[in-house]
C-alpha cells in the first residue's frame, strides 16, 4: 500500500471530523460528494486531498491503524469514515429542512400594484377568449345552429357575470353591492 493512499485517508479523516464540528464551510459540490463513499472517494480539494479509487480507499482504511480517540470505538478506519461520511451528510440534509429563505417584505401599496396587475392580465385573457368565441359565433359556417345558439346564450350570460371587468384602473371598479329586498311574495 503506497504511502500517499495513507496521507490521503488521514486527511480525509482530519477533514469530515472539521465538517462534521462545523468549524469549515463547504461547497455545494463538496456536499454533494458526500452523499455516498464511492461519491466521497472522488471528492479531490486541490490542498488536502486527491481522488482515490473507492476500493483504495476502503483497504487503505481497513488496514491503517487507529490512532485517535473518537475511532476506538470503531473496528477500523473504514467503519470510522463510514460513520463520519453518513453523520456530515445527514447534517447538511438537516440545515437543508431547517433553512427558512428570507423574503423580502412588500408593502401594501406594491401588493396592490400587483393585484391590479393581475386582475388586468386576467381581464385582457378574458376579453381575448369572449371575442375569439363571438367571432367564431358570428363567423364560422360549419357550425350548427344549435351550437351558435349555445354560445350565443354562453357569451350572455358570461357578458351579464363579468361585464365590471373593464380594466385594472381603479376609476372604473364597481360599486359596492348592496342588499335590495323584494322578491316573490308568497
Amino acid at each position: 500500500m503506497k504511502n500517499s493512499s495513507l496521507e490521503n485517508l488521514d486527511r480525509r479523516c482530519a477533514w469530515i471530523e472539521e465538517v462534521v464540528r462545523g468549524t469549515i464551510d463547504i461547497t455545494a459540490e463538496q456536499e454533494n460528494h458526500l452523499k455516498t463513499m464511492k461519491d466521497f472517494s472522488k471528492l479531490e480539494i486541490k490542498t488536502l486531498f486527491a481522488k482515490i479509487s473507492y476500493n483504495t480507499l476502503k483497504t487503505a482504511a481497513i488496514r491503517s491503524k487507529l490512532h485517535a480517540l473518537p475511532m476506538y470505538s470503531f473496528p477500523n478506519k473504514w467503519m470510522y469514515l463510514l460513520h463520519m461520511r453518513g453523520e456530515a451528510y445527514q447534517n447538511i440534509l438537516e440545515k437543508r429542512r431547517n433553512f427558512i429563505p428570507t423574503r423580502k417584505k412588500i408593502d401594501a401599496d406594491e401588493l396592490e400594484k400587483q393585484a391590479m396587475l393581475h386582475a388586468h392580465i386576467c381581464s385582457t385573457a378574458y376579453f381575448d377568449i369572449y371575442k375569439y368565441l363571438e367571432f367564431i359565433t358570428l363567423e364560422d359556417k360549419t357550425l350548427s345552429i344549435k351550437t351558435k345558439k349555445g354560445l350565443k346564450n354562453f357569451l350572455a350570460q358570461s357578458s351579464v357575470k363579468f361585464h365590471s371587468i373593464l380594466s385594472c384602473d381603479q376609476d372604473h371598479l364597481p360599486a359596492t353591492l348592496k342588499l335590495v329586498l323584494g322578491g316573490k311574495k308568497r
